[in-house]
């Protein structure tokens, strides 16, 4: 497949796409989290297509439900709270 020049971004555009500083875009590259691509002697480049799996949220997602359950189970299912006893059944938790 070849790359198009919309691909392509500069550093600024890079920061305007994900709202992100020039200092935190050099910072993931220095991380190696993000990959900058030299194009003469001035020019950096970054692909449209890294960013975009940069911004792609970790598998932290799985974490949340059982975080959320253990909060709930701790602050609303207690006997001095008889208006959410029934929480469980209200929000479909098992």
């Amino acid at each position: 497949m070849t790359a198009t020049p919309s691909d392509w971004l500069t550093i600024a555009d890079a920061c305007l796409y994900l709202r992100v500083t020039r200092a935190t875009v050099y910072r993931w590259a220095r991380q190696g989290r993000l990959r900058l691509f030299k194009v003469g002697a001035r020019a950096t480049r970054v692909r449209r297509s890294d960013l975009d799996l940069l911004a792609m949220p970790a598998e932290r997602p799985q974490a949340w439900p059982a975080l959320s359950e253990a909060a709930f189970a701790q602050d609303w299912d207690n006997e001095d709270d008889a208006a959410y006893d029934n929480w469980r059944a209200i929000y479909g938790v098992r």
